[in-house]
C-alpha cells in the first residue's frame, strides 16, 4: 500500500508531465504560427514589387530624353568640385572605354534600366523593361547577359529564387557621371548624337 507521501508525488509528478505536454502543444503551435507569417511576408513582399513595377511612367519614345519636372528624371550632374568621379575618369579611361565600346541597342537596354529604376525606386524585371523598349523579353534577356559580360555596373536580384529582377549598381549611381557619359556617348567618332539612336 502507498503513502500519502509517495501518493501525493506521483500525484504532483503526473501534474508536472501533463503541464509540460501542455506547453510542447504551445510550443510547437507558436511555431507554427511564425512560419506562416514569414510565408506570408514573403509573398506581400513579392506582392509590393511587382505592383511598383506596374506603376510606371508614361510611356517614353526615347527613354535617354526625359522631361524634367524639377529634379525628377534628370540625370544629376556631376559637381566639377567632385574629384571622385574625376579621379575614375582618369583612371586610365576604364569606365568611359566600357561604356564606349557598347553597342547602341546595348547602350540603349542600359539607360532604359537606368531612367526606371530611378521612376520606380526599386528593381526592374525582364517583362517591364521589355515593355519599355517595346522588344522581347528575350532580346532584353541576351542584352543583359552581353551587358553584364562586359562588366556593366547591372546586378540581378533573385527573389525566392523564381523572380528575376534587374537594377542598376548602386555604388556606381553614386558617382553620379551618368551626365557624363551621356555627353561622350554623343560625341563618339562620328559626331552622332542619341537623338539618333
Amino acid at each position: 500500500m502507498e503513502s500519502p507521501i509517495e501518493s501525493r508525488l506521483r500525484e504532483s509528478f503526473a501534474k508536472v508531465k501533463e503541464d509540460m505536454h501542455y506547453l510542447r502543444e504551445e510550443v510547437n503551435s507558436l511555431k507554427n504560427e511564425v512560419l506562416e507569417a514569414r510565408k506570408e511576408y514573403e509573398t506581400l513582399k513579392n506582392e509590393v514589387f511587382l505592383l511598383k513595377e506596374q506603376r510606371l511612367p508614361p510611356p517614353i519614345k526615347n527613354p535617354i530624353f526625359l522631361v524634367s519636372s524639377g529634379n525628377k528624371g534628370v540625370f544629376r550632374q556631376t559637381d566639377t568640385r567632385q574629384t571622385l568621379d574625376r579621379h575614375i575618369f582618369d583612371r586610365s579611361g576604364e569606365i568611359e572605354q566600357l561604356f564606349m565600346n557598347l553597342t547602341e541597342k546595348e547602350f540603349l537596354v542600359f539607360t532604359a534600366l537606368y531612367q526606371l529604376g530611378e521612376a520606380l525606386k526599386s528593381p526592374i524585371s525582364y517583362k517591364t523593361l521589355a515593355d519599355e523598349l517595346k522588344i522581347s523579353q528575350s532580346s532584353v534577356r541576351d542584352h543583359m547577359s552581353e551587358l553584364i559580360r562586359k562588366n556593366v555596373p547591372l546586378k540581378k536580384l533573385k527573389i525566392n529564387n523564381k523572380t528575376v529582377l534587374l537594377q542598376i549598381d548602386p555604388s556606381f549611381k553614386s558617382l553620379n557621371i551618368m551626365a557624363k557619359i551621356l555627353n561622350l556617348r554623343s560625341f563618339e567618332g562620328t559626331q552622332t548624337t542619341l537623338r539618333d539612336i
